[in-house]
């Protein structure tokens, strides 16, 4: 089994959907009484079969009837979620090992069944006769009818500092720590003066409210930081180098790990502690490490850092191949649009770097950071790195990336 059309749960849906349909029919009814969805048992079947329980066996049809009308009238959803609500089919589906398996299925043949009613515009019998069809000739489209994951505990997940506040996971990666952002010297600034909030759009006071919103700004990326690196169970890795963009010239000194691994910044007072360390960080990048050094030293091997090696493989712009490639049309745009020309596909090449290239990186280059804790994790190993194109820019972020552990 597959695929939900041919399910455990999608086949006793629409043998109680039979019995809904035709409810004078004995057999169909005592059918969909013994489908995990009804749970009756075998003995309480027979019971019910007998003359003298007659009467509860009479409730039942009524039900169904009630059922029948309720599809006709209010339509299949509303009446299979009253319908699996009455059989409290969720509880006894998850009384069972594989309970959390079973209900994803249940509930992916509900939401296959009511597309096909609203796609198709089907009647309830012309519903029963789809499933037939779709079960035997196999058309309907796969990413439909493939089974579910029943449950995402195991899988990646993606979170923003914000969001991951009070929970917890067993491994965390925080790719992008080295990012950094700045408010430029035209733009307003919004600062605290006393009790006051100040939003300053260009009085004479403009540049020193900037100092003191960076500052403020920074104490803020702490306290993110803080949450970002007490998220994990038993193991963080982190990555940070000497990353800069070219064209604002902010660059990981700007940030709040930056300024942590910083040893010292001088007498920084708070209105211009945000500028001393990147100006610390421009002039020796072993301020940064150093600290680091004696926090691995005096942590017993719960802590280390590692930097990437001096090779790295990257790719070059694809040259283009010996036969013609056959491409089919697009179709024109609409007057007045525009249509992005495809990327070219690289070519695999390994080169070593043997000059330290200019530090400065573009912002094309800011999300290849992420190979890097890759690298971490396998001990100076990057195969990650080898789809970049970014032989301007490698050595530095190879010669500081970070893993805690």
């Amino acid at each position: 089994m597959d695929d939900i059309l041919h399910s455990r749960e999608l086949t006793d849906l629409e043998t109680v959907l039979r019995a809904v349909l035709a409810a004078s029919d004995a057999r169909g009814v005592r059918a969909a009484l013994a489908t995990e969805l009804w749970g009756t048992s075998a003995g309480e079947i027979h019971r019910l079969s007998t003359p003298e329980y007659e009467g509860e066996w009479q409730t039942i049809i009524e039900r169904l009837v009630e059922w029948r009308e309720q599809w006709v009238r209010y339509g299949f959803m509303r009446m299979v979620q009253g319908m699996l609500a009455h059989l409290e089919a969720t509880e006894r589906l998850l009384a069972h090992d594989d309970g959390e398996r079973r209900l994803t299925n249940l509930r992916h043949a509900v939401e296959l069944l009511h597309r096909a009613v609203s796609e198709e515009r089907l009647s309830p019998e012309g519903l029963l006769l789809w499933i037939t069809n779709t079960r035997a000739t196999g058309e309907e489209q796969v990413e439909r009818t493939e089974l579910r994951l029943e449950s995402d505990a195991d899988a990646v997940q993606i979170a923003t500092i914000h969001k991951s506040k009070g929970l917890e996971y067993d491994v965390v990666f925080c790719p992008t720590l080295w990012a950094a952002r700045r408010t430029k010297d035209d733009e307003p600034v919004l600062v605290h003066e006393g009790e006051a909030v100040v939003f300053d759009h260009g009085s004479e006071q403009r540049a020193a409210r900037g100092r003191l919103a960076a500052a403020e700004e920074l104490a803020e990326e702490l306290r993110l930081l803080y949450v970002a690196l007490t998220r994990a169970r038993f193991r963080c890795y982190l990555a940070w180098g000497a990353v800069s963009n070219s064209r604002t010239k902010v660059h990981a000194g700007h940030t709040a790990l930056g300024y942590l691994l910083r040893s010292a910044v001088g007498t920084g007072t708070p209105e211009n502690i945000a500028e001393a360390v990147p100006l610390a960080f421009e002039q020796s990048l072993g301020q940064f490490t150093d600290p680091v050094n004696v926090l691995v030293a005096a942590g017993g091997g719960a802590m280390s850092m590692e930097v990437l090696g001096p090779e790295i493989e990257h790719a070059v712009p694809w040259a283009g191949t010996q036969e013609p490639v056959s491409v089919p049309r697009r179709p024109r745009c609409a007057p007045g649009t525009s249509r992005a020309s495809p990327r070219s596909p690289p070519a695999a090449t390994r080169t070593t770097l043997a000059t330290s290239p200019t530090p400065g990186w573009s912002n094309a280059l800011y999300g290849s950071s992420i190979s890097a804790i890759s690298s971490a994790s396998r001990r100076g190993d990057c195969p990650a790195l080898r789809c970049m194109n970014c032989s301007s820019g490698w050595s530095s972020l190879r010669r500081w990336p970070i893993s805690v552990l």
